[in-house]
């Protein structure tokens, strides 16, 4: 359970978020879909990044859930309450995809099916390309 609200804590944007980002590590879970959470990569390669490249996901390591099935071997990180709540009560939903778009002003968008998910993702980079460093 820690594990869980700990990749809740490391993936969810705000508060309201959690309980969302809990239902899609379940639902993914669910049906043996990679997480693909960057949080689990940059963890492992000790890094503090928004760009995560092509090179940190093909990394082989216990942690790297784009290539590992479940979830890696321990917590990625020190989860709060609320994130230990989520993990205990995940909101109902469909949702298999998340992306933070604006990491400003933490705005994330949830949905089930790919193809608006390949949007978000090109909002989320829209966003870098306007707010280059970060």
């Amino acid at each position: 359970m820690i594990t869980l609200a700990s990749l809740i804590q490391g993936e969810g944007g705000t508060d309201s978020d959690l309980p969302k980002v809990s239902r899609v590590i379940r639902n993914r879970l669910k049906i043996n879909m990679h997480l693909r959470f960057d949080s689990t990569v940059v963890y492992f390669l000790n890094k503090r990044t928004l760009n995560v490249t092509e090179s940190d996901y093909s990394t082989p390591h216990p942690y790297n859930t784009y290539k590992n099935q479940g979830l890696p071997p321990g917590p990625i990180g020190n989860p709060g309450v609320k994130a230990i709540q989520a993990a205990l009560r995940p909101e109902p939903g469909e949702w298999l995809f998340f992306v933070t778009t604006d990491p400003t002003n933490n705005v994330t968008k949830f949905t089930h099916s790919e193809a608006e998910f390949n949007k978000f993702v090109e909002e989320f980079r829209a966003w870098q390309r306007n707010n280059p460093g970060n």
